[in-house]
Formats: C-alpha cells, structure tokens, sequence
C-alpha cells in the first residue's frame, strides 16, 4: 500500500476477494494526471521527458507540478461553476465574468473549501462589485435557495419534502420549510435589465443589487403560517437579519458538522476516480449509504486536518496505488 486510502480499500477487496491489478506504468500515469488536474493531455514532449527520467519521485513531483500550473485553476474553476450555475442567461455576461474570475482566483491561492463557500453563502451586494452575490442572483426563490445549498454543500436532496415528509430521509414538510425561510427576504435592486427575450422572465442583462428586505411571502402550506428560519435539522430560531448568512455558513462548513467536508472529500475522490464513494456524489440519504466508509471517514478526517486543503486531498488520492492502478484487468481479476 502506498497510503492510508489503499489500506481501507485493501481490507474491502479481501473481504470481497478481489484481486487489484498492477500499477500503471509511466506513460499512463502522466496522461492520466494531466487529463484528471489540468483537464488536457501532455504533450509529446513532456510525455517522453517524464517516461525517461530515472527518478523514483517523479510522479509525486509530476502532480505537484501540474497543481501549480495555471489551467489547473482554469480547469476546477470550472467545475465549481458547473455547480453554482454560472450561466450567462441569469447572470448576464458580466456577472459571469466576475463570478468565474472569482471562483478560479480562490482556486489559484488555494483558498481553504470551507472558507470559500462561507463567502459564497454570506454575499449580498452589487453583482458587478462583490462577485459570489452572483449565487444568490441564480436562484430566485426561498425554496430554489434552501435547495441548492443543501444538495451541492450537504448532499442533501431536499425537493421531496416540499410538498410531503421525505419518504427515504429523515427530513419533514416543516423543516423543509424553516430551512427555506433561512432565505427569505432575499430581494433584488434591479439596477437595469437589458434582457434579450422578452418572454423570459429569467433573462436579465444588468447590475443587480442582492439585500435583505423585511417583506416575508413564504408560507408553509401545510399550516399556513410563515416558518421560523432554523438550520437544517436544529431546532433554533436564526435572527431575521442577513446575520443568519454568517450563521448559516459557520454551521455549514464546520469541522464537526456530518456532512460538509463528507461531501466535498466524496466530491473530490469522484472527479478524480470517476465516481463516488457515495453515488450520486450530491445524495447523502441513509438509504443510500458509503460502498467504503471506512475509506470516506478516512478521506474526510485528513481532508479537515489540512485545513480543507483541495489541493492536498488531490495530492492525497493521486498518491494511492489506488488511483495508479492500470486500468486493464489481468488473469487474476478478469472475472471481477
């Protein structure tokens, strides 16, 4: 084994009795990190220069090397904003500008995860000055909002409690609700809106200014009343203000909080090894439990030791025989 990722996973495979392959050789190696870091292939000529050096380090030298390099922000800024709808159509070209420059400026300084989306979660301001309000420019409704934030940073799928208590979650009709007024009073200063089709509401071409306003129109439909805004899951009562943004985002990203880091070190493993540990990587339900969880419980503990470091849990996998595995079966596993 080369770290503690192979011993999780070695217990597993002689459990199931299943036979890893060989590692693989150097030509796939380095294909294989460029491809899964910086999103292109190496050239012929860094191919052939990393095939032929001698130096038994080369490969944990090789993904140091391409973490450092430029596309590799490029190249995870566009995941995250795969994820947090970047999209011209609701944010308009500038605010996709700001935002994306935003997102792959964090990456680039190796901004800690969990600070990062602190920040996204607790913006409010002009969409052209302070680039995360973009998130909240995205999504229009309380209840498109509470969604969100649960299933891309808790892998919690929310939208069935909308209309009924989850029937595979713990989640009820009311806490869906009191996690949705967390949200509300979220409003919208349209500065302009040049917007380009008429018939789309959504369309919106222009500054806007995300702030806090008094009005509240959510109401839970199974009582009739406006919800108390309560984190998911607890029972107290969050101020009315914007400080329940901070609030939100201190007990979101928590070190001690189940599911945050779980997600996001899950999310990890997942770009780089092509699925998850829990799959679909944004659904944390107790009816859809870990296929290791020794291995995801050791991949989050590290993940939060390092201070929510991205680039250290991708050092961390890229280490593992696991991930230098060759992808070809041989006599011993042909079968598996």
């Amino acid at each position: 084994t080369f770290n503690f990722i192979d011993e999780s996973l070695h217990a597993k495979w002689q459990t199931l009795r299943i036979n890893p392959s060989e590692v693989c050789n150097d030509a796939a190696f380095v294909r294989r990190a460029s491809l899964d870091l910086i999103g292109l292939i190496p050239t012929e000529a860094e191919a052939k220069k990393f095939v032929s050096d001698p130096d038994p380090q080369k490969r944990a030298k090789l993904v140091d090397a391409l973490l450092a390099r430029p596309e590799f922000a490029d190249f995870w800024a566009m995941k995250w904003a795969d994820l947090l709808r970047v999209e011209e159509k609701v944010l308009d070209s500038k605010g996709v500008a700001k935002f994306h420059g935003w997102i792959r400026q964090s990456i680039a300084g190796n901004k800690p995860v969990d600070q990062f989306v602190r920040e996204i979660l607790s913006s409010l301001g002009s969409t052209y000055e302070v680039a995360p309000a973009n998130y909240y420019r995205a999504l229009r409704a309380p209840e498109d909002r509470a969604e969100a934030v649960a299933q891309i940073f808790l892998g919690v799928r929310m939208n069935c409690a909308k209309c009924h208590n989850h029937p595979f979650e713990k989640w009820t009709m009311d806490q869906y609700y009191e996690f949705a007024a967390v949200f509300d009073g979220m409003d919208y200063d349209i500065k302009e809106n040049k917007r380009f089709d008429s018939n789309d509401k959504n369309n919106f071409v222009g500054e806007q200014v995300v702030k806090f306003v008094e009005k509240r129109d959510l109401k839970n439909p199974r009582t009739g009343k406006e919800p108390s805004p309560k984190l998911l899951g607890e029972t107290a009562t969050l101020p009315i203000d914007e400080k329940r943004l901070a609030a939100l985002g201190q007990w979101l990203t928590s070190a001690e909080h189940p599911l945050f880091a779980r997600v996001q070190a899950n999310r990890i493993w997942f770009h780089l090894m092509g699925r998850g540990i829990v799959d679909p990587i944004d659904d944390f339900r107790t009816t859809n439990p870990p296929v290791n969880p020794a291995l995801l419980d050791a991949l989050t503990a590290d993940f939060v030791k390092s201070g929510f470091d991205l680039r250290h849990a991708i050092r961390t996998i890229c280490a593992s025989r696991a991930y230098q595995l060759d992808s070809l079966p041989n006599e011993t596993n042909a079968d598996d």
